[in-house]
């Protein structure tokens, strides 16, 4: 009985120490792949070299370890974030490894004199912003995501995988271009000393150019020059553009487009949309200080300036506010002068054009305010109704009996007062 108990207790003993063993081990391995399945986030804060530890912080994974926050060139579970203009000058490419990351995002570019591998798990990204990458042959055998970014190559790409595009752009200055797998969204491709060869899956909303030849390629080949114009504008920001040279910050009463002007006129209106231009004048609004009004009048019409009673624009708004503003046409060359004078003026500024859009054409508002429905569910059109209507102008262009004529305009209208600048 004893050795059978014995037996037992051994047995049992040793079945805890198995277990105990097995909790241990199960826990410390638990423990490493929490630690691991953490990734390292690198993150630029300044523009800078890849290689320069003040050019990064270190978030998540072994980072609390680390000496100083280095990204590696071989990235496996590690994210790298860029921010700013990086560059890359290393020998050795980059090698984007299982879980491993590039995103650069808005603002952002990366400069990589290598090449960049993208393999099998792993991701390289441009969010808005842009990634130049070194001689070498791009494989993709992860993923590429172009989200209103710029990509340039130098060499040869071969996707054997997937790249997605929206409003992007890849451009290689050299070698060939060749998709293996799927190429889908929308945007733009160019090779510029080469040849594209599509055996995948080319999304007909992806334009293309190639220098050389391209093969099996959906739709139509477009310009270089198209492509460029498309790539310009993720690049520069083509939906605001400026009317005038910006010029940096300055000291004075006149407003940037008065300043820029008076720094860049060479004889010629800059901007016909923007400038009012006459005989080397220019047509300005001037707030007046209070109770300067004959100052500032005396001041305009010194003989230097040249201004005649011509020059000035009536005030065709309120008389009872006539010495709080003065319009007028004053010289270009002499803006300068004007700029110094803020003991006479709160504010100079260019009153900007209108632009004309009209045509025998129903307007965008004719839906909007839902009048098309009005005419049909009431069946009225307007006839015999007069309204007001407040424009910069009737017919200061002449062409009020050619719009009257179209059916622009109706017969029979009164005008109170034309403003002689307008754009009507």
């Amino acid at each position: 009985m004893g050795l059978f108990i014995l037996g037992r207790l051994r047995f049992h003993v040793g079945k805890r120490l198995r277990l105990s063993s097995a909790k241990c081990l199960l826990t410390f391995s638990l423990c490493i792949l929490s630690y691991l399945a953490t990734a390292q986030n690198y993150i630029s804060v300044k523009d800078g070299d890849w290689n320069d530890a003040t050019t990064w912080t270190c978030e998540g994974g072994k980072c609390n370890s680390l000496a100083t926050f280095v990204p590696p060139s071989n990235l496996n579970s590690v994210t790298v974030t860029i921010n700013h203009k990086v560059v890359y000058s290393q020998s050795n490419p980059i090698n984007l490894g299982n879980k491993a990351s590039i995103l650069v995002k808005s603002s952002g570019k990366l400069t990589t004199l290598p090449n960049i591998n993208v393999y099998a798990g792993s991701k390289l990204e441009v969010i808005g912003g842009t990634i130049d990458i070194g001689p070498g042959v791009l494989n993709n055998d992860g993923s590429i995501i172009l989200n209103k970014g710029v990509l340039y190559k130098s060499g040869n790409v071969v996707n054997n995988t997937s790249i997605q595009m929206t409003n992007s752009c890849f451009i290689l200055r050299d070698g060939n271009f060749v998709n293996m797998g799927s190429l889908l969204g929308d945007g733009n491709i160019k090779v510029e000393d080469g040849n594209i060869d599509n055996k995948g899956t080319w999304s007909g909303d992806i334009n293309y150019f190639y220098a050389n030849n391209g093969n099996n390629l959906p739709g139509n080949i477009s310009t270089s020059d198209d492509i460029d114009e498309a790539c310009d504008c993720l690049i520069t920001n083509c939906d605001i553009e400026p009317g005038f040279p910006v010029q940096g910050k300055f000291n004075g009463v006149v407003d940037y487009a008065a300043w820029s002007l008076f720094e860049n006129y060479s004889g010629e209106n800059i901007n016909p949309l923007i400038y009012n231009i006459q005989n080397g004048k220019v047509l300005l609004k001037m707030v007046v200080i209070d109770g300067q009004y004959d100052n500032a009048m005396s001041y305009l019409l010194q003989p230097e300036f040249g201004l005649t009673s011509t020059d000035f624009i009536e005030d065709f708004y309120f008389e009872e506010d006539d010495e709080k503003i003065i319009e007028a046409f004053f010289p270009i060359i002499h803006i300068d002068d004007l700029n110094e004078q803020v003991s006479l003026f709160n504010k100079i500024y260019v009153p900007f054009k209108s632009t004309l859009n009209s045509g025998l054409i129903l307007s965008q508002g004719d839906k909007a305010q839902l009048s098309d429905l009005g005419r049909q569910g009431w069946n009225v059109d307007g006839t015999g109704l007069k309204i007001g209507i407040l424009s910069d102008s009737y017919n200061t262009l002449g062409a009020a009996n050619t719009d009257i004529t179209n059916g622009d305009l109706p017969n029979g209208v009164t005008v109170v007062q034309d403003y002689p600048y307008g754009q009507a």
